[in-house]
């Protein structure tokens, strides 16, 4: 309600001011940075898995594709 609004600035809005003034093209590059140097160690960690794990994923999908047309209940 309207009437529930106070006048100023509270706690969020100081902080997502200061935030919009510390962001700059220089701190999305650094974002960007932090995300190229993450992503592979991501990557790295996903393809340490046993080969015989991954083997198993993969017969479960190839086996889960169409699956939907082979179980329909219509005919």
């Amino acid at each position: 309600m309207p009437s529930d609004v106070r006048p100023g600035l509270g706690w969020f809005d100081r902080f997502a001011d200061r935030a919009s003034r510390f962001s700059q093209a220089w701190f999305f590059a650094f974002c960007v940075l932090l995300v190229v140097v993450w992503a592979p160690s991501f990557l790295m960690a996903s393809s340490t898995r046993h080969s015989s794990e991954l083997d198993e994923d993969i017969s479960e999908l190839r086996k889960a594709v169409g699956l939907e047309d082979r179980e329909s209940s219509s005919t």
